[in-house]
């Protein structure tokens, strides 16, 4: 008898995936993954942003709201910045939220680093939708660093 009593709570949770996404899983994957191709020589791995963001990005700034993809929102801006003279970006600080299992709130400020050796903060947010089994970037918006 206790092996029928044991039986749904088995098969229920062998159905149930091996890892539930967290606001710390989700984190992760925007340091390891994303954030991690724009640490140096972004503009050598342009193909790979593409598995992080969704087929249109819409992005919202002081010049109104446009929407892009991945040539407009990540190839075009790093050959723009490279001729301004911009090596690449570290995470200076990052906070991730799950606002539903379905969506995710990426609040993050890089610390950009420049071929004369300056610095400079810029800061955005980013919301990721969860479509399938695959998180994808799909809307970002520059904000101006508060301290």
């Amino acid at each position: 008898m206790k092996k029928l009593t044991w039986t749904p709570l088995l098969v229920l949770l062998a159905a149930m995936p091996a890892s539930a996404d967290t606001a710390e899983d989700l984190d992760q994957w925007f340091r390891d993954g994303y954030a991690a191709l724009y640490v140096e020589n972004a503009w050598d791995h342009a193909d790979d942003f593409a598995q992080y963001l969704a087929e249109e990005i819409v992005v919202r700034s002081d010049d109104g709201v446009e929407t892009t993809d991945v040539n407009g929102f990540v190839v075009d801006l790093l050959d723009g910045w490279r001729n301004e003279g911009w090596l690449g970006t570290d995470v200076a600080d990052l906070e991730t939220k799950l606002l539903n299992s379905t969506t995710a709130v990426f609040d993050i400020k890089w610390l950009d680093r420049n071929d004369d050796g300056s610095t400079e903060l810029s800061c955005g947010w980013y919301l990721a939708d969860k479509v399938g089994d695959k998180w994808l970037l799909s809307q970002y918006i520059s904000m101006k660093c508060t301290d």
